[in-house]
């Protein structure tokens, strides 16, 4: 099964970026942080989110996992050699296992894995370490859950920060590493936002 890959379009990218405007009355992200009421920004993009349908023949559970409720799917010919452990994006201020559903039942679908999509912390509500705190925590579990499966670790945007950090806490805590990583678009160029603040 062939999947199709496009670059968005300056008009896309113009819309976008007047929505976000709109969202955030024309301030730039780090003054709005403090002051956007996230919780209430987060509810129609994730229940938009939930409507896009997820692949057929892919079942999802609620699970609760290291101390979090996340998401796991499962294709209808599971492999138990690899799972597949998936950190959703959104600036870690959006975002969320249940709005990332059809992305995290396509990966199940076409590796035939288990996808675990967690379900972390985020900010401005929940203050650094406590989303890589989340994610840490899944992932021994799955550890234990799962001894013999390889864990592949899979995110895009600020999920693609949070697998390329994953490793590093692991390493640090003399952990074992994931079998992989696969981190689409990841946010880790911090320092637009520190000349944008300063100028």
């Amino acid at each position: 099964m062939s999947i199709s890959v496009r670059t968005a379009t300056s008009k896309e990218m113009r819309n976008t970026r007047n929505v976000v405007r709109l969202m955030t009355r024309g301030r730039e992200f780090d003054e709005n942080m403090l002051t956007v009421d996230w919780s209430k920004k987060r509810v129609l993009p994730n229940l938009g989110y939930t409507f896009i349908p997820k692949e057929k023949g892919v079942k999802g559970y609620r699970v609760r996992i290291g101390g979090t409720v996340s998401e796991l799917l499962m294709p209808e010919t599971v492999r138990n050699d690899i799972i597949i452990l998936y950190i959703h994006g959104g600036g870690f201020v959006s975002g969320s296992a249940s709005a990332s559903r059809a992305y995290a039942s396509c990966l199940a679908s076409y590796t035939g894995c288990r996808v675990l999509s967690a379900e972390y912390r985020l900010s401005p509500e929940n203050k650094y370490p406590d989303g890589i705190e989340d994610c840490y925590n899944i992932f021994r579990v799955l550890r234990k859950k799962y001894p013999y499966a390889r864990i592949v670790l899979a995110g895009e945007s600020a999920g693609g920060n949070l697998v390329l950090a994953l490793p590093q806490k692991l390493r640090d805590d003399g952990l074992p590493f994931p079998a992989g990583i696969i981190s689409c678009s990841p946010v880790v160029q911090f320092l637009h936002y520190a000349y944008s603040y300063y100028e």
